[in-house]
């Protein structure tokens, strides 16, 4: 679980975009920790230029000097990934396959006044679900392959991710929703709303306002809200960026049509309590579901604030498993994660062979912090292990599935 005033910090320096009055109890905190929580909620670059705009934070000077490291590194990365999405679109259009650009290449773009802080390590890209098979074939046909790495599980949204050496992953989705969650959305409507957008030549779509802010608050509410703050920053920015020319009534609409309003609303508290997002009174109530509680609402802020590489947030899964073996097998897996996992873990830069050399590190860290724990679920599964928050996760996942009822 993350410490309470590292994230109340953290969330204060976000929201603040000018200098003002400093709270004395910032003055002992861990700085460590700080920092790797705006990594791993991936709002480093943002949280490196908010500082630059508040004097006095009293920041140690080798937190703030790696925090503007992480800025440079996301600025590279954007610009990289910006000129590898202008040469796939200009393919697709060369084949006269249409595509829309799907979260961060098109937030980074359209939104963020600047590039670098979104940060970004893939491309997501929408097609025609008849168009699935010419867009997979086009992407071979540039050298990309399937990810060994990927593994899709039951009814999903997108094809497996593929990859070029040296190039970023890219993911080619038919749809914004995913089961078992019970959204309805009219993916022709999408393209029919779409509009164009100029990018470095060439020219892609992107989603009506409305519909980019639905599939945010969409997207923030997979695996009950298992997201990022740079997610719900995302919230944020977009209403920033087109609030003049907001249509509310129609979002608002839209979103009980497609049966995601339980989902929508949630995320938009997120981001209200949050980040500051500024949204009207009169929407919140009118998207607001009859069976609310506020614990659904704490549930989801537990879930974005939970340290996502720790063993615990796979015990659950890893207790189901039947045999000693497989429990075993399961738990490597959550150990050993990919070396761009193992990375972004511990700040360290893509592709470096001191990646490699964390490996050892990483189990140590685990061990010390969770081998209790993880002794008694290999010895006594489930029964004997209760995860704090698995029964408020359990009623908030059970509130969003049942969308239809309501």
């Amino acid at each position: 679980m993350y410490k309470r005033a590292e994230a109340d910090f953290l969330l204060y320096c976000l929201r603040r975009e000018t200098d003002g009055a400093e709270s004395s109890e910032w003055f002992d905190l861990d700085w460590e920790v700080v920092y790797h929580l705006a990594v791993r909620q991936g709002v480093a670059p943002l949280l490196s230029q908010r500082l630059s705009a508040l004097k006095g934070h009293h920041i140690p000077d080798h937190i703030e000097k790696r925090l503007k490291d992480e800025y440079v590194q996301s600025a590279a990365r954007s610009f990289i990934l910006q000129q590898e999405a202008a040469g796939i679109f200009s393919a697709f259009a060369e084949k006269g396959i249409p595509v829309i650009a799907l979260k961060g290449i098109d937030l980074a773009e359209r939104v963020y006044d600047d590039p670098a802080l979104r940060p970004m390590s893939d491309l997501d890209l929408m097609v025609k679900k008849e168009d699935l098979s010419a867009a997979w074939n086009l992407l071979e046909s540039l050298g990309y392959q399937k990810s060994r790495e990927t593994i899709l599980q039951g009814e999903h949204h997108h094809l497996p991710q593929m990859v070029r050496g040296g190039s970023f992953p890219v993911e080619i989705h038919w749809s914004i929703s995913r089961k078992p969650l019970p959204y309805q959305v009219d993916s022709e409507s999408l393209w029919g709303r779409a509009r164009g957008l100029d990018f470095f030549g060439t020219q892609p779509f992107v989603f009506s306002p409305e519909d980019l802010l639905l599939h945010l608050c969409i997207h923030a509410s997979n695996h009950m809200f298992d997201c990022e703050l740079r997610h719900l920053f995302d919230i944020r920015e977009t209403l920033r960026r087109f609030i003049p020319e907001f249509d509310w009534k129609a979002f608002v609409a839209r979103a009980w049509e497609w049966e995601a309003a339980k989902a929508v609303y949630v995320a938009l508290r997120l981001a209200e309590d949050l980040t500051g997002a500024a949204v009207p009174d009169d929407v919140m109530l009118h998207l607001c579901p009859e069976d609310f509680r506020g614990e659904f609402l704490e549930s989801a802020r537990d879930q974005i604030f939970r340290d996502k590489n720790e063993l615990p947030h796979g015990m659950s899964e890893i207790a189901e498993e039947g045999s000693l073996w497989r429990k075993v097998r399961l738990a490597l897996r959550r150990v050993f994660l990919s070396p761009r996992e193992l990375a972004a873990e511990y700040g360290l830069i893509e592709g470096s062979a001191w990646v490699y050399l964390y490996y050892p590190v990483r189990v140590f860290d685990l061990l010390r912090r969770n081998g209790r724990i993880f002794r008694q679920l290999l010895r006594h599964g489930r029964e004997r292990l209760v995860l704090p928050d698995a029964a408020r996760i359990q009623a908030l996942r059970k509130w969003l599935l049942s969308a239809r009822e309501n």
